[in-house]
């Protein structure tokens, strides 16, 4: 049983969707590189008080690698590259 709890509250950009929500802790990027295909919206589940589960699976390709995929792509796309290799 968990006695302390932490509980982290990130600084949102409620204008944005997705990981673009929480770009106050990337690099920053021109709005017109954020590429999205809508990850980051995932629910999450309530278990108990000491189990959250966050579903990934709900993200465009059923991958938890979506999130950190869409910033490293837009990033590239901003810089102007043409070609990516993505590890699966």
């Amino acid at each position: 049983m968990i006695k302390n709890k932490i509980y982290v509250n990130l600084q949102k950009n409620k204008r944005e969707k997705g990981i673009w929500q929480f770009s106050f802790y990337l690099a920053p990027l021109p709005d017109e590189f954020k590429l999205s295909l809508g990850e980051g919206d995932t629910r999450e589940l309530f278990f108990e008080e000491e189990i959250i589960l966050k579903r990934e699976d709900e993200n465009p390709t059923g991958s938890l690698k979506d999130r950190g995929m869409a910033y490293l792509i837009s990033q590239a796309y901003s810089e102007g590259q043409k070609k990516l290799v993505l590890s699966s």
